[in-house]
């Protein structure tokens, strides 16, 4: 029984000691990643019409179509990419944290106004 007790409160311990990482670090990719699937498929959709719009003929119509569905989802994704990655790049990270300001005050020491003297600074 002492042995399963100290066993639990030995995996206890090391799952504790594990450090919580709070901010992060790395740039997002949330625009990047999303607008990509979704330029892919609306770019298959948009090729799926036109190549429905264009091909209507009996020889190879199904290769036709799906050749131009699949380029369409392709040039879609590209586009969706560079869009996303020009809104990846637009949007400031929240997660910096801020650098407090190096600053160094003495106050007069001989004045009406003073009472004392103070001397503040900060790094």
């Amino acid at each position: 029984m002492l042995r399963n007790i100290s066993v639990l409160l030995l995996i206890v311990t090391l799952f504790s000691a594990i450090p919580a990482h709070a901010q992060q670090t790395a740039p997002s990719h949330k625009y990047r990643t999303i607008l990509t699937i979704a330029g892919g498929g609306g770019g298959f959709v948009a090729g799926m019409f036109v190549g429905f719009a264009k091909y209507d003929d009996a020889i190879n119509s199904d290769r036709k179509i799906w050749t131009t569905s699949l380029v369409g989802a392709g040039a879609g994704a590209i586009g969706g990419y560079f869009i996303g990655r020009a809104l990846d790049k637009r949007v400031k990270p929240t997660a910096t944290p801020a650098t407090p300001a190096k600053k160094f005050a003495v106050a007069p020491i001989l004045s009406r106004e003073s009472k004392g003297f103070q001397l503040s600074a900060t790094f």
